[in-house]
């Protein structure tokens, strides 16, 4: 049975959500197939860190890899237009970990080779009842019953990703928030700002 929604304004905001949602998992299914677009060595020696607003921002390990993935970059844009569709991955920006000797936190594990989790290494990261409950929620709330799929799996799937990366080192930037990964003070995208 579907539950109505009362209003236009209400229809609207959750036709919204359920598109935002839609474009996330897009987004994730780009990163998740970097290495299928750039190929083995090119994915060995660079990581996809997110996509906002249709921007993949890419850490190499060096420099030179930056600089050989972005004269990669219509090849590399054309391939992701293939593998996950038009207009999810729009510009690609490249950045390179910077060769500072690391300052480890002592709580910290060494931040292990940049890599996307597996589906499996997703799924066997570990819930709290209360995401689980919050997860039910957002499925039972939702308009009709593959909205609610898809809220529960988008926030699954970000959790899952969050706690994974938390397991393999990632920590948030300072300035921004964003999660990041290596030895640097700040990620990519604030380092580059100076």
């Amino acid at each position: 049975m579907r539950r109505g929604l009362g209003s236009l304004g209400e229809a609207i905001k959750e036709l919204l959500r359920h598109q935002q949602l839609e474009q996330r998992e897009k987004e994730h299914a780009a990163m998740r197939c970097w290495a299928e677009a750039v190929g083995p060595e090119n994915a060995r020696h660079s990581q996809p860190e997110g996509v906002i607003n249709g921007v993949m921002t890419v850490t190499a390990i060096s420099p030179l890899w930056a600089q050989a993935l972005q004269l990669m970059k219509p090849k590399i844009l054309d391939r992701l237009e293939q593998l996950v569709g038009p207009g999810v991955v729009r510009d690609l920006r490249f950045g390179a970990v910077r060769r500072r000797p690391p300052r480890p936190a002592p709580s910290l594990p060494p931040p292990s080779p940049l890599r996307s989790p597996s589906p499996a290494q997703l799924d066997a990261v570990k819930l709290s009842s209360e995401q689980q409950e919050h997860a039910a929620r957002l499925r039972q709330q939702a308009a009709d019953a593959q909205l609610g799929q898809l809220l529960e799996r988008g926030y699954l799937g970000l959790v899952r990703l969050r706690r994974f990366r938390q397991q393999q080192g990632w920590r948030p930037c300072p300035r921004c928030g964003r999660p990041y990964h290596g030895p640097g003070r700040w990620c990519v995208l604030c380092a580059g700002k100076g």
